[in-house]
């Protein structure tokens, strides 16, 4: 299950001005999270952070809006919470492109807020944090900064009530959001192949050709289609050609031809065909 974990609120301007920068700072051991973004939720708070695409003026322009909604508030009142994601999620989560991740976990918090009454009312920013990098598993989670004031221009308040519709807003967007999403680990397995040291003929054939077509393709794709043709000839047309006429092949041609055509092993064949002719030299001279 997903927790939605509740910081204890305060009064002071200063105390959130430092968690407004707590949660934009970078991540150093992070790849590619050295600047991190912040959004906003809440109509307000949206419609500016969707207007603003540098990260740095947006930030400046969320904190701008929190602090001049506490200003109309005769003593505000600053809550925060963190949005987990229990080891599943956050396993399949942090497999994902970080891009795409991100994607999803924005709107997850977007249905979070949308899914009650009162996470309708509630506006502020939010930030992705990972805390992973080298020698530890990513862990997504979301810190969520409220505005003092709701929509309407009322106090802002978070009780027990009011974070257990939270929570179930966002367990049920999380788990929406990972329904949409493939589960690498469930995925089936491969169709087994052949080992290359089965095919060794196809193999070495395969890389011939490559080289061929490297070099020139004009000519790789005459000889290429040329050689199919003579194998259907080779394997299947002539012999129903001859046991239609009543006529039988030497095995000499058809050795030459089935060489030509590079299907067969030559020294396997060469020994097939002459024990074969032997054998037919030995029926022969019996009869």
């Amino acid at each position: 299950m997903h927790v939605v974990k509740a910081t204890r609120f305060h009064h002071s301007p200063t105390r959130a001005a430092n968690q407004v920068h707590y949660i934009a700072h970078g991540e150093k051991n992070v790849p590619g999270a050295d600047k991190r973004e912040v959004y906003g939720f809440g109509d307000r708070y949206r419609a500016l952070s969707r207007s603003i695409a540098d990260p740095a003026e947006r930030l400046q322009a969320l904190e701008r809006l929190l602090f001049a909604d506490a200003r109309g508030l005769p003593k505000p009142a600053y809550h925060s919470h963190i949005f987990t994601l229990d080891h599943e999620a956050a396993r399949r989560f942090a497999s994902m492109d970080r891009h795409v991740a991100e994607q999803r976990l924005r709107s997850a918090v977007s249905s979070t807020f949308r899914a009650s009454a009162f996470g309708r009312e509630v506006q502020g920013l939010y930030a992705i944090h990972w805390d992973g990098g080298y020698g530890r598993d990513a862990h997504p989670h979301v810190h969520v900064i409220y505005s003092p004031a709701r929509a309407d221009g009322r106090p802002i308040y978070v009780g027990p009530p009011q974070l257990q519709k939270l929570k179930a807003g966002w367990n049920r967007a999380v788990d929406h959001e990972l329904s949409r999403a493939p589960n690498r680990s469930s995925e089936r397995p491969l169709p087994h192949r052949p080992s290359l040291e089965h095919q060794p003929i196809a193999v070495i054939r395969a890389m011939r050709d490559l080289g061929f077509v490297v070099r020139n393709p004009g000519r790789a794709s005459i000889r290429i289609a040329g050689r199919a043709i003579g194998r259907a000839l080779a394997g299947r047309v002539a012999p129903g050609i001859a046991r239609a006429a009543g006529v039988r092949i030497p095995s000499a041609v058809s050795l030459a031809i089935r060489l030509a055509l590079g299907k067969v092993s030559i020294p396997r064949e060469i020994l097939r065909t002459f024990i074969s002719r032997g054998f037919e030299r030995e029926r022969e001279r019996r009869r």
